[in-house]
């Protein structure tokens, strides 16, 4: 079972984040960078899977994500809050 720690949401609703410091693959990062870029409705994940035609994240590359990250300026790397 991996750890979780309380974080308060936009809606302040207390949610689990997800321990991510320990077993997490380098896709599941960047997934979740790009998941806490985006809105409450996952528009930057959406904007995603349309640009390489997924159905489902599990199908994404590294490849894709890294690319997707580099070539959008609203993905700030080195934004505070959404390091993990």
């Amino acid at each position: 079972m991996k750890k979780t720690h309380p974080i308060i949401n936009h809606q302040n609703k207390t949610v689990e984040k997800p321990d991510l410091t320990q077993d997490v693959s380098e896709k599941d990062r960047l997934i979740y960078f790009i998941s806490s870029c985006s809105s409450y409705y996952g528009d930057k994940l959406l904007d995603f899977m349309d640009k390489y035609h997924l159905t489902a994240l599990k199908d994404a590359t590294e490849f894709q994500l890294k690319e997707f990250i580099a070539l959008n300026p609203f993905l700030d790397p080195t934004r505070e809050q959404t390091r993990i």
